[in-house]
């Protein structure tokens, strides 16, 4: 089950843009995993810099083991989800809704809350510009 944890991470973060919701929701549950490796993982899809770097060097391997054909080109890399799409998303994944989030308690332990948490705010500060 680890292994393929950490597979699901790594693909997420080789496969999907940053402000892929989706993506980036694997990334935040599987922030406080107890495995070392994974929870490593998992935190640099999360952080934008190092994203971005690794996603940089991915791209310009595959431009150069593929055709140099003009549509091989990197795509352009992109910010934080927009706000709602992502706090939308991941309320639906969790089947959160206002009313439950009110009156039951969440099964995710604090810690990965506290990141989910700090990742909205974060998605939140990049929609407001």
């Amino acid at each position: 089950l680890d292994a393929c944890q950490l597979a699901a991470v790594q693909c997420t973060d080789k496969l999907y843009e940053f402000n892929h919701a989706p993506s980036r929701l694997i990334c935040l549950l599987l922030s406080g995993h107890s495995y070392l490796q994974i929870r490593e993982e998992s935190l640099k899809g999360l952080a934008i810099d190092t994203f971005k770097q690794q996603k940089a060097s991915f791209e310009s391997l595959a431009v150069e083991l593929s055709a140099t054909d003009a549509e091989s080109r990197p795509r352009a890399l992109q910010s934080y989800p927009e706000f709602l799409d992502f706090v939308q998303y991941a309320g639906d994944y969790l089947k959160v809704s206002a009313q439950s989030a009110m009156t039951a308690p969440l099964d995710i332990p604090p810690k990965t809350l506290a990141i989910v948490s700090h990742f909205s705010f974060r998605c939140l500060l990049h929609s407001a510009v």
